[in-house]
């Protein structure tokens, strides 16, 4: 049940951003994370949802899993859905579990430049 409202909270009827620009639709969605989980509730239901799957994958993970891989087969893209995950989302979900003060200095377009600009 928790991580179903964890999934809900974050994913009511929303689509990801698609302007034709991929780094400013990363960034956008990035933002939208990095805002999302600011608020202390939001980031408390990602605690107890990562907690209540144990072992297994969270709602919200496939859901991100899902999102990442969608900005991975666009037009443009240098990248794979896993480092979609691993490069852009990763930070900010560490940072909502164990460092949710700090996700306020959190700045999306590093973690979009740190995607998009590393070596091939």
């Amino acid at each position: 049940m928790i991580n179903d409202l964890a999934t809900y909270r974050l994913d009511p009827d929303r689509g990801l951003p698609d302007t034709g620009d991929l780094r400013a639709d990363l960034t956008t969605w990035a933002q939208e994370l990095i805002s999302h989980y600011s608020i202390p509730v939001n980031a408390a239901l990602l605690r107890g949802g990562a907690a209540a799957a144990g072992e297994d994958e969270s709602d919200c993970l496939r859901d991100r899993r899902t999102e990442a891989a969608g900005f991975a087969a666009r037009p443009g893209s240098t990248f794979t859905g896993d480092q979609v995950i691993d490069l852009l989302v990763a930070p900010i979900v560490y940072r909502a579990i164990f460092l949710p003060w700090t996700l306020p200095e959190a700045d999306a377009r590093t973690y979009v430049d740190e995607l998009c600009n590393r070596p091939a």
